[in-house]
């Protein structure tokens, strides 16, 4: 029987990637979107990609508001895992909702084991730009690389820990399937490496 897992946040830069990564593992792919045209993302998937990534093991649930209370036990139904990505504000953002999802779990007794996996800033193609206006305007993380490219400065201060999209998804599958640790615990995963800026103009040089 093939797992099925449930992926939030799908739609996004880090979220579709994982996606990839799930279904090239040959695994089904559940994921929530708010309205029947975020559902579409399977179009995205072109010819190069169908060989390896099977459109009949991923589905769409629409759940058009996430924060109400069940929003996700429909979806969540016959799901072994969960992946969360819908935040990926900021660094305190992330440890505020660790806390919460904490909390939540002892509040309700809930059955399952909560792991967290905390990159860095992601980079990578990103497959769901699909045009120049869209690299413009939907690249996520990968615009604070452009701006260096493109000769100018971040309006905010700018850390140097990075992730590839590539290892954020290899590593959020394998946490997902690892026995949980002595007493019950999920297993917690930083990922993350440092940047010299300094040689970005390398790469636009070439």
């Amino acid at each position: 029987m093939v797992t099925t897992i449930l992926i939030t946040g799908a739609t996004g830069l880090v979220g579709f990637r994982i996606l990839l990564a799930a279904l090239g593992a040959g695994l089904n792919v559940r994921y929530p979107v708010r309205s029947k045209e975020e559902a579409q993302i399977s179009s995205v998937l072109g010819p190069s990609s169908a060989e390896t990534h099977t459109r009949d093991r991923l589905s769409a649930v629409v759940t058009p508001n996430f924060t109400a209370y069940g929003a996700f036990d429909f979806a969540s139904q016959g799901v072994s895992s969960t992946f969360n990505n819908v935040f990926e504000a900021c660094v305190l953002a992330k440890m505020v909702e660790m806390r919460n999802t904490e909390k939540v779990v002892k509040t309700h007794g809930l059955h399952f084991i909560i792991s967290y996996v905390v990159p860095g800033d992601a980079f990578s193609r990103n497959e769901l730009a699909l045009d120049s206006a869209m690299m413009q305007t939907q690249n996520s993380s990968n615009n604070f690389l452009k701006v260096g490219m493109l000769g100018r400065e971040l309006p905010f201060s700018f850390h140097r820990v990075l992730t590839h999209l590539d290892d954020v998804a290899e590593a959020r599958l394998r946490v997902a399937f690892l026995k949980p640790k002595a007493g019950g615990g999920g297993k917690d995963v930083g990922i993350a490496t440092t940047v010299d800026f300094r040689t970005i103009f390398d790469h636009v040089e070439k």
